[in-house]
């Protein structure tokens, strides 16, 4: 999954931004118990961050 412009999506709603990332952490953690061979689950954070200085 892909988020494209995570950076503005956490500004404009940060509680929405951590709730969707929360959710979806724990829809792959339920998914890693299926006994199946395509149980992976990839999260893209896509957009302009700040740098860290």
């Amino acid at each position: 999954m892909v988020f494209s412009s995570a950076a503005a999506f956490l500004r404009a709603d940060v509680h929405g931004l951590v709730r969707a990332v929360s959710v979806l952490e724990n829809l792959s953690l339920e998914l890693s118990d299926i006994d199946e061979l395509y149980g992976q689950l990839e999260l893209f954070h896509v957009g302009e961050w700040p740098s860290a200085r």
